[in-house]
């Protein structure tokens, strides 16, 4: 733990000289924090609403699984502490072939493919322990379909004079 405070301290020192530019999001996201994070949202429930994402989820995932033939793939794009979202897809797609959890966090792939493996046995799972923002591999078996919830897409580091991504 000595290690992960120095670099924490050293980033967060980067960030507030202006060395840096984003966030410090990462931080949140890593092993070494989950337990704290899951202990805040719980004692801080109005922090996070993900009630708010499951409505959002729960009326358009037909419409999206209704464009979707064939076998598919679900990528998950930072899977988080609330895997019903990605299990909640999962229950739209008839013809799901695979799941794939990309995420920095072995800790939140663990827990993810536990729960989607308890849900869907015998579905093929995989793992990509990885940054989704530096590429990742589409795993064959089916058209890709990805999904990103929470605050995911707000882990992105850069300064603000350099606007948005061209990508």
């Amino acid at each position: 733990m000595p290690e992960f405070n120095r670099k924490l301290a050293s980033d967060f020192e980067a960030l507030i000289a202006g060395r840096r530019a984003g966030h410090m999001g990462h931080w949140k996201f890593c092993d070494e924090t989950q337990p704290l994070w899951k202990q805040f949202l719980h004692v801080n429930p109005a922090y996070y609403l993900p009630r708010l994402e499951m409505q959002l989820l729960e009326a358009c995932a037909p419409a999206v699984a209704a464009h979707v033939r064939g076998p598919v793939t679900l990528l998950s794009l930072g899977p988080g502490t609330l895997v019903t979202k990605e299990l909640t897809v999962c229950a739209h797609l008839p013809a799901l072939a695979s799941f794939t959890a990309v995420d920095q966090s072995v800790q939140m792939i663990r827990e993810t493919l536990v729960a989607v493996r308890h849900a869907y046995p015998g579905l093929r799972l995989y793992q990509q322990c990885k940054d989704f923002y530096s590429g990742f591999r589409l795993p064959a078996g089916g058209a890709p379909l990805a999904v990103m919830f929470g605050g995911t897409l707000f882990n992105v580091e850069g300064f603000v004079r350099d606007g948005l991504p061209q990508e």
